[in-house]
């Protein structure tokens, strides 16, 4: 293996683009370990033919190592089988589970559900699945579809696939309806599906109840957010600063981690005008910091708000700023963090946030 990999790649006849997936992979299985540089170069050309290119969404083509430990660390492919002198050594179930990974992330099953999958799959199962031996594993656990389409006359429709959700729920879907459409709004439709289950339900929350009217799907795996709706009135709003940019007192007293964040933290800032240089700084690990510590009001503009403020362009400007990192910060922890912020701030009565990121 090291002496085929060690050469230009392309020299070797059994290993050129020509090549069917299901030669690639039958040929590749001969391999029996890979160091992490010759697993890299294996799945990163042969992405492509695997992941077809979404619509609305891209996937990458390419793999690193930092791509390796992210999906290692999500339980998404299997830790190194061992190590020669200070290289992790793979497997050929590793470049299928690269490669698995980038297939499914292509149909739109987000990496909860991926890891879900990729937990039970021997090398087996990899294979079969990327050359479409086995059907594509659905998105939601418990979910079953019913290859028996009733006839376009029962519906008055055309031909509709049935999915038995619960025993006692079943969805229908029209064969060209598509979810991810530029004319679709999916938080409404899964809205509305939770108005029809509250109205079944005897004895419960009503389909009028607001928490109900305004569904949240913070569990639901989105790969954007929604902006929030205008203010009514922003003279009657209560404004907070909350940055990632890492400021803080200078010093950093309370030890913000620079990088791969845990946690947010409030500073006050009543009775303060402007930040000065010198009494603040940006401690975050992800950027040249020199001129926002020159001027920590570049980050954290109070000085403009405090301007806005006397002008009446909103009704008050909130005692504490919030901070916390960017740099590193896991989107799991990074979603932690702003649910719990969200809270507090809510609690608070702020009616709008000025977040600067960097």
């Amino acid at each position: 293996m090291k002496k085929r990999m060690d050469k230009n790649p392309d020299a070797n006849p059994q290993r050129i683009g020509i090549m069917l997936p299901r030669e690639f992979l039958k040929d590749l299985e001969k391999d029996k370990k890979f160091t992490l540089e010759q697993m890299l170069m294996e799945a990163t050309r042969w992405i492509p033919s695997f992941a077809s290119k979404q619509q609305r969404y891209k996937v990458s083509d390419e793999v690193n190592e930092r791509t390796v430990r992210f999906y290692i660390g999500r339980g998404l492919i299997d830790k190194p089988i061992g190590r020669e002198g200070r290289k992790a050594i793979f497997s050929y179930k590793h470049v299928l589970q690269l490669l698995t990974v980038k297939f499914l992330q292509s149909n739109y099953i987000p990496l909860k559900k991926i890891a879900d999958i990729m937990a039970g799959f021997k090398s087996a199962d990899l294979l079969s699945l990327l050359l479409g031996e086995r059907p594509l594993p659905l998105a939601l656990p418990g979910l079953v579809w019913n290859p028996d389409s009733p006839a376009a006359s029962e519906l008055g429709h055309g031909r509709r696939k049935r999915f038995q959700i619960h025993e006692k729920l079943e969805l229908r879907v029209d064969e060209g309806f598509d979810i991810l459409g530029e004319d679709v709004d999916v938080k409404k439709i899964f809205t509305r599906i939770m108005q029809v289950l509250a109205g079944t339900s005897t004895g419960r929350r009503s389909a009028q109840d607001p928490m109900i009217r305004y569904a949240c799907f913070d569990d639901l795996d989105w790969d954007d957010a929604s902006p929030a709706h205008p203010l009514r009135d922003r003279r009657e709003a209560v404004v907070a600063l909350v940055t990632e940019g890492g400021l803080v007192p200078r010093g950093n007293p309370d030890k913000l981690e620079p990088a791969r964040a845990s946690r947010f933290l409030r500073y006050s800032i009543e009775n303060i005008e402007d930040l000065k240089s010198g009494e603040f700084e940006s401690i975050d690990r992800g950027w040249d910091r020199k001129y926002v510590n020159d001027d920590p009001d570049r980050l954290l503009p109070l000085d403009v708000m405090r301007d806005l403020e006397k002008e009446h362009g909103f009704s008050r400007l909130h005692p504490y700023y919030y901070t916390t990192t960017g740099a590193g910060t896991p989107a799991d922890v990074a979603r932690k963090i702003g649910k719990e912020l969200a809270a507090e701030l809510k609690t608070q009565g702020v009616s709008a946030v000025l977040l600067t990121s960097t």
